[in-house]
Parts: C-alpha cells; sequence; structure tokens
C-alpha cells in the first residue's frame, strides 16, 4: 500500500487524465499535480485531510473532485487556476488558506450553514480565497464564519447572492483605499447588485 505522495511527484505531466488515490493515502505533498494540464478527475483518500500548497495550481482541465474526508484543510493556492472546476463539496472544511481557488471555475463556494454542525466548522474566510473568481454567483458564510479577510471574494463581477448563516456580521480588514467593510472583500464584485439574505433574528425592526 502507498501511505504519502511526494511533493512535485507527478508535476507537470501532461496527459494525466484520471486519478484514483486510495484510502491507504494520508499525505500528500506540495505541487503533487500541479499543471497537470489534462487532470479531468480525482478521486482523494477520505483518509488526507490536508491538500498542501499548489497542489492542484493550474490544472485547467480538472472539472471533478471527490473527497469523502470528515474534516478538510486546503493550502494556500491549491486549486488556484482550476478554471474548469465549477463544484466543490465544502462540507467539513475547517481551514481555506489564502488564494485557495483563486482564479477557479467555481460558481458557488457554501461554506457552511447554521443548521448543519459539520458544513458550519470553518470560523475564518482567509484573504483571496476566491479572488479572480468570474463564474462565481453564490456565497453562503456559515454560522459558525466570524472573519472574512480582505479581498476573499473580490473581482467576482458575477456574484449575485450572499447567504450568511451568522446572527452577527462577520469581521472584516478594511482596505486602506475604502473605509467601506463591504468593499474590502467584495471589492469589485458586483456587491451593490448582489441579494444578501440573513437570518431573522439578525434584523433589526
Amino acid at each position: 500500500n502507498i501511505f504519502l505522495i511526494g511533493d512535485n511527484t507527478f508535476n507537470g505531466w501532461e496527459k494525466l487524465k484520471e486519478i484514483y488515490i486510495s484510502d491507504s493515502v494520508k499525505d500528500i505533498g506540495r505541487n503533487s499535480f500541479a499543471g497537470c494540464e489534462s487532470l479531468e478527475t480525482v478521486y482523494m483518500s477520505k483518509n488526507v485531510v490536508y491538500i498542501p500548497e499548489r497542489c492542484f495550481e493550474s490544472c485547467t482541465a480538472l472539472s471533478s473532485f471527490t473527497w469523502e474526508a470528515d474534516s478538510k484543510l486546503i493550502g494556500k493556492l491549491a486549486f488556484a487556476g482550476c478554471t474548469s472546476l465549477e463544484t466543490f463539496n465544502f462540507i467539513g472544511i475547517e481551514k481555506l488558506y489564502p488564494n485557495s481557488f483563486q482564479g477557479s471555475g467555481i460558481g458557488v463556494a457554501s461554506l457552511g450553514e447554521a443548521q448543519n454542525e459539520a458544513a458550519a466548522a470553518l470560523e475564518i474566510v482567509e484573504s483571496q480565497s476566491f479572488m479572480d473568481c468570474p463564474e462565481l454567483q453564490m456565497v453562503a458564510l456559515g454560522g459558525n464564519v466570524s472573519t472574512v479577510q480582505t479581498k476573499a471574494f473580490a473581482n467576482c463581477e458575477n456574484l449575485s447572492e450572499v447567504h450568511c448563516f451568522a446572527t452577527s456580521v462577520p469581521k472584516s480588514y478594511v482596505d486602506s483605499r475604502n473605509s467601506d467593510p463591504a468593499y474590502s472583500f467584495f471589492d469589485a464584485s458586483n456587491i451593490e447588485n448582489a441579494t444578501l439574505y440573513v437570518p431573522s433574528s439578525a434584523i433589526e425592526a
């Protein structure tokens, strides 16, 4: 059995189209599959809990990623530039490092709901996590999200819905160029035309 896939193992393999990583694998290294431009489908071991830095960066054909781990951590730039990756199972996400999905094809970033504890583990959406995602239309911030870092959803020009399940407004770090917190993490993302959904208990009379 294989227990580890090391750093850069398949980096740049242009003819690789499908990967099945068995449940015996518990760790994968940085840049392991980066630049595999023909890679379309990945079945990830449920015993891998951390997708490390730049692991699938610039896998431009990647459209299907199956990962059933109970808890998930996603490293910096792990899926950056995966322009064909339209959907992703965010249930169980505990940590998103900066730029994790920057420039990807994600259409919905459903980061948990208050009613589902497993889906609401994420507390911080790191800076530029979904920056430059032109297909992103809907964002859902789970009930445990307390902080959204600078430009987390910047330059997502087709964003039309934001669902916030927390009863308190998540903290943000304001961009020095603009004092409005909304433009700190939704900068240039059509936020003024998006519909915001919040719990009824969070609405003041």
